[in-house]
């Protein structure tokens, strides 16, 4: 990753965390509480820490790394057992049967 968009995906996380605070949202992945007064998960790895986790993995689609609805609230373990597996039929039954 380079030097600008590494800054530019900084500046996106500390947008999601901000957000996702402001809400209280949970883990998108476990359904959880997520203490957000751990902060974000970053160099000193914190398995309950708040993570951004793209829905749409960057793997696949690198286009939306930096977009913000891209982005759901996760525990750092949650997305990090993930991986690149696109994440918005992991919980949550649909609303009805189709």
């Amino acid at each position: 990753m380079s030097n600008n968009r590494s800054a530019r995906w900084k500046k996106v996380r500390e947008r999601a965390f901000r957000r996702d605070r402001g809400r209280g949202a949970p883990c998108h992945i476990c359904g959880q509480e997520i203490d957000y007064g751990r902060g974000l998960s970053g160099k000193n790895y914190d398995p309950e820490a708040y993570e951004p986790d793209h829905l749409l993995p960057v793997a696949l689609y690198p286009e939306f790394e930096l977009d913000l609805s891209n982005i759901a609230p996760a525990h750092a373990r949650c997305n990090r057992s993930r991986k690149d597996r696109a994440g918005v039929e992991l919980r949550d039954d649909p609303s009805r049967i189709w």
